[in-house]
């Protein structure tokens, strides 16, 4: 865990790198990592965090169903 970020960021850099496929996983690894994951709450961040992850895997086409 780097005390300089939060978890709230370290979120969107796990969902950004396209190497995590759900919202499940991202708040796996940030537990891994040592950080609260229960920050990654609300229907708005969790779809910010969808679109990352779509992003990030190459579809821009708003239809992948990146599960919770």
């Amino acid at each position: 865990m780097d005390q300089n970020t939060t978890a709230l960021e370290r979120a969107f850099q796990l969902a950004n790198s396209g190497n995590f496929d759900t919202i499940k996983a991202i708040r796996s690894k940030l537990k891994a990592e040592g950080y609260p994951s229960t920050q990654i709450v609300g229907k708005s961040l969790i779809n910010q965090l969808r679109d990352a992850v779509r992003v990030a895997k190459g579809d821009l086409t708003g239809a992948a169903n990146i599960g919770s």
